[in-house]
């Protein structure tokens, strides 16, 4: 599954590409606003080889300006946690929880949504596509994904398509956005006890 991967973008040939710094500064503008962002989501992962695509939902919390929290509720149970320089990956059916370095938003494509002016425009070449899609290409050749594409509905974000290394793409479907302020601890992982526990951030 991508995201399980993720742990370890001319409409109608009319696409308008704006200068790469313009672009960034444009799409930095529209992301300065959720300096917090929580929901739900939907995504689908293509499947390969003309298997039927994987689906799954979940809730999401981010924090300007590297945190978030990724939770998936069906079918399976996964957790994702950043922060400080730490990714933790919950997998609640496996009872195993694996300890990352997470270094930038190059890292996880879910952080784009948090990510300030400076940062986006020297991690990533941007385009405009129309006015609410932007397309997202990381400078780093060991950056965690290909591209992905952002599209917006009025101020908040809509739906983000990420393409692996590989070519695998997974959509998600943003709903219920809400910009209050997130509870305290949101953030926070410690796992659980008789947890198997692996660390790769040494």
């Amino acid at each position: 599954m991508f995201l399980r991967s993720l742990l370890l973008v001319g409409l109608l040939g009319l696409a308008v590409v704006a200068r790469a710094d313009g672009a960034a500064a444009e799409l930095a503008a529209r992301l300065a606003p959720l300096a917090q962002l929580s929901g739900r989501f939907e995504q689908t992962v293509e499947g390969g080889g003309g298997a039927t695509p994987a689906r799954s939902a979940g809730r999401f919390s981010l924090r300007r300006p590297d945190q978030f929290r990724w939770e998936i509720i069906e079918p399976d149970r996964q957790l994702l946690v950043a922060g400080n320089g730490v990714l933790w990956h919950y997998d609640r059916d496996l009872a195993t929880a694996t300890r990352r370095r997470f270094d930038d938003a190059a890292s996880a494509p879910l952080l784009l949504l948090a990510a300030d002016g400076p940062a986006l425009a020297g991690a990533f070449a941007v385009e405009v596509l129309a006015a609410d899609r932007y397309r997202i290409v990381p400078r780093a050749e060991n950056a965690g994904f290909r591209e992905a594409e952002l599209t917006f509905a009025a101020t908040l974000p809509a739906t983000m398509r990420i393409t692996d290394r590989l070519g695998q793409a997974i959509d998600i479907r943003f709903l219920a956005l809400d910009q209050a302020p997130l509870p305290a601890g949101t953030f926070d992982f410690t796992p659980p006890a008789g947890v198997d526990v692996y660390r790769e951030d040494n």
